[in-house]
């Protein structure tokens, strides 16, 4: 299954922390939950992986270039913030659970912002 998401990339946040009437409570920042669920809107899919099969992820994630004499954006946010947010946003509409990818290749480039996804089922070995 392959699809383009037209989106900037967000890397995902740390979760944040704050205290409420002596109890600390912990929160996912806001511009990582508005990032997941403009994604999820975006993914509109007719087949959903089953539960426990392997499956394989690619994705490119192209961010906007700056004025710099660069070719490779290795600059914060680092790729497997990306990655993490890509997953987070995915689970439960293409999969059931993250724990199902067990092959990931992800690359960050410049470019026209959008990240390419790729998700295939693994074959197995004894095939």
């Amino acid at each position: 299954m392959k699809f383009t998401l037209n989106v900037t990339p967000v890397p995902k946040g740390r979760p944040r922390a704050t205290v409420r009437n002596g109890h600390a409570i912990l929160y996912t920042p806001k511009e990582t939950r508005e990032a997941e669920a403009i994604i999820r809107q975006l993914v509109t899919v007719s087949e959903k992986f089953e539960a426990d099969i392997p499956l394989s992820l690619k994705a490119v994630f192209y961010v906007p270039k700056p004025n710099v004499k660069r070719e490779y954006p290795t600059v914060k946010p680092d790729l497997d913030n990306y990655v993490k947010l890509l997953i987070d946003s995915l689970q439960g509409i293409l999969f059931p659970d993250d724990k199902q990818i067990v092959d990931i290749q992800c690359s960050k480039r410049y470019g026209e912002p959008r990240i390419e996804v790729e998700i295939d089922k693994l074959k197995s070995e004894q095939e």
